[in-house]
């Protein structure tokens, strides 16, 4: 049976808002990467000129020339490189804060869709721990039986101790089937009454 669960950015718009906007800086982060890239394809066209240029320029400085300012496409590109850096670096750490938030909201949403099956959740719950109680019953019976026969002497060996690979020994309450029923009365799925005594 296939359920219809409600969708995280249903029970939330808070969840919805801020998987949006991650979503939406995700893509500004990745055009202006992809924005710089080329910028710097470009300047590696200019090439030697660009290697030429600067050294004239240092050369002029140490000469005492006037300062000039740089021709308009390099300052423009080293004036664009500096905003893409700066927006990426901020977008970079409204990334971080909107994840924390995200995560915080995650859990509070992934809450209102359990409670929508808490009633189903628990009804299964009460069946299951039922059933292993009932289970360890029977078992502890058995084990009751063996512990008869080894009292008078003798070996209980050829009564068979009844899922013990899987369960444990039937009177062990260290065992996993113990520890188990122990769980169910803590979560409030089972009554301590239902467990065999020797499993307490």
């Amino acid at each position: 049976m296939t359920r219809q669960v409600p969708e995280l950015t249903s029970v939330s718009p808070k969840y919805a808002t801020i998987v949006s906007r991650i979503a939406e800086l995700s893509e500004r982060e990745n055009a202006l990467g992809t924005e710089k890239a080329k910028l710097l394809t470009e300047v590696q066209n200019w090439g030697a000129t660009a290697d030429f240029e600067h050294r004239s320029r240092v050369n002029e400085v140490i000469a005492g020339k006037p300062f000039e300012a740089r021709p308009s496409a390099i300052s423009e590109f080293h004036d664009r490189i500096g905003e893409i850096e700066d927006e990426r670096r901020l977008i970079r750490e409204a990334l971080h804060l909107l994840q924390v938030d995200r995560a915080d909201e995650y859990r509070r949403a992934s809450k209102l869709v359990c409670a929508t099956f808490a009633e189903e959740h628990r009804a299964m719950a009460e069946r299951y721990y039922g059933k292993l109680a009932a289970v360890a019953e029977t078992r502890a019976e058995i084990g009751r039986l063996r512990v008869d026969v080894e009292r008078s002497g003798a070996a209980a060996g050829y009564l068979p101790e009844v899922g013990f690979d899987l369960l444990d020994g039937s009177l062990d309450r260290t065992g996993g089937m113990a520890q188990e029923l122990r769980r169910g009365v803590q979560l409030g799925f089972l009554q301590a009454d239902a467990i065999p005594a020797e499993l307490l």
